[in-house]
């Protein structure tokens, strides 16, 4: 009974996030959504939204959309990852005088740093362009937080609970960032109770 109750509540819950999403036309707000619900482990109650956004958004690719670095890692990234052919030359615009590696510097934000710092690590074995991005942004995040590997090299459920607790610890605004909190610990505590029946059973 209490299951059936936080099915329909999550369901509830995603049917209002996504009306929410709908009203948002910004990119990079949406891949940076994207990137939150896989953080948060809700990827599987989204794949067809998220695939039909990505296949908008890459015919939107060689527009005069301007991109940042940061967002042009965070492209890079969450395509690489949903198996999109995204080369290492969307970071061109990026490189230095002699076209051999990223302008980087200490003064670069911690969060650009980080989205760089995961992107690099999807890099392809013949791609180098991102070899020495990768060499300062471990070295550097160390001294802000505690760097070990990226992401998608983590089994990704033992860190939906970190994710959970620093986004509302944030209070970013936005409806949609709220909507999808709600959602991630409900999510969350009725995966937890499955596990604790399924143990109880394995125990038996």
């Amino acid at each position: 009974m209490q299951e059936c109750k936080y099915k329909k509540e999550a369901q509830k819950l995603k049917e209002e996030f996504l009306w929410v999403v709908a009203e948002i036309e910004n990119p990079l707000a949406k891949l940076e959504l994207i990137d939150s619900i896989n953080k948060m482990a809700l990827s599987h109650l989204f794949d067809k939204e998220i695939m039909v956004f990505l296949q908008n958004m890459e015919k939107l690719k060689d527009s005069d959309n301007e991109m940042d670095l940061y967002s042009t890692a965070l492209y890079f990234r969450i395509f690489r990852q949903y198996g999109y052919n995204v080369t290492q030359d969307v970071f061109l615009s990026y490189m230095d005088e002699m076209g051999e590696k990223i302008n980087v510097d200490t003064n670069m934000d911690p969060k650009t740093m980080m989205q760089l710092f995961e992107a690099s690590h999807l890099a392809l074995k013949d791609e180098n362009m991102l070899d020495e991005a990768r060499i300062f942004c471990t070295n550097n995040l160390k001294n802000i937080i505690p760097m070990e590997m990226p992401l998608h090299w983590k089994v990704e459920w033992y860190n939906t609970r970190e994710h959970i607790s620093k986004q509302a610890n944030e209070k970013e605004e936005g409806v949609s960032k709220l909507k999808l909190l709600q959602l991630a610990k409900l999510n969350f505590n009725m995966v937890q109770a499955e596990h604790q029946k399924d143990l109880v059973h394995i125990l038996r």
